[in-house]
């Protein structure tokens, strides 16, 4: 096995047991910040997958550059076709629907010397990354509840109510006794 075999192995296993990784001589790293169970996780982004994306674009010192969240809508564009920079095709892939990431994004797989706007020449960019759609790809349902479930629930919450109103009815029911001796 070759040494970067055996580093990119290493980087998998460790990837899988602490949620971070850092892909193989790239310098990107991944961290999960929130995972999908895999019972949950019914497809995983891939090269060619057309994909939404809320983000938030930081700097190394913090200053936010850019965030769809702000915007409130989501990015989409088709992952591995360079449609976006290659910290995101590289960092996005293997991600399921819900997930949370954070990618630290060494500047040469982002805007290199150039920058951008607000980034400037040789930054390094943190995303955090929220997968929102796999456009095409089943999603996870949580199961509904049965009906005799929720009909269950439902006479339990008409139940409490009438218990609180129990209270009430015995002055009614004085009441009731006075009319009934009146008319005898």
């Amino acid at each position: 096995m070759k040494v970067s075999s055996l580093v990119t192995y290493s980087c998998v296993l460790l990837s899988s047991y602490i949620g971070a990784a850092v892909a193989a001589d790239s310098g990107l790293q991944i961290g999960v910040i929130k995972a999908v169970p895999e019972e949950k996780c019914l497809a995983k982004t891939k090269a060619g997958d057309l994909i939404s994306v809320h983000y938030e674009g930081t700097l190394e010192d913090g200053t936010v550059f850019d965030s769809s969240y702000k915007r409130d809508q989501p990015i989409s564009f088709q992952l591995g076709a360079g449609q976006v920079i290659p910290g995101w095709d590289q960092g996005l892939t293997r991600m399921c629907i819900g997930e949370v990431r954070k990618l630290t994004i060494p500047s040469d797989l982002a805007y290199g010397d150039r920058g951008i706007g607000p980034i400037p020449p040789k930054a390094t960019l943190i995303f955090t990354a929220e997968l929102v759609d796999i456009d095409g790809a089943e999603k996870y349902q949580e199961p509904e509840e049965s009906s005799e479930e929720a009909v269950e629930e439902e006479v339990s919450e008409e139940a409490e109510p009438a218990a609180e109103e129990s209270d009430e009815p015995e002055a009614d029911e004085e009441a009731a006794e006075d009319v009934a001796h009146d008319e005898l």
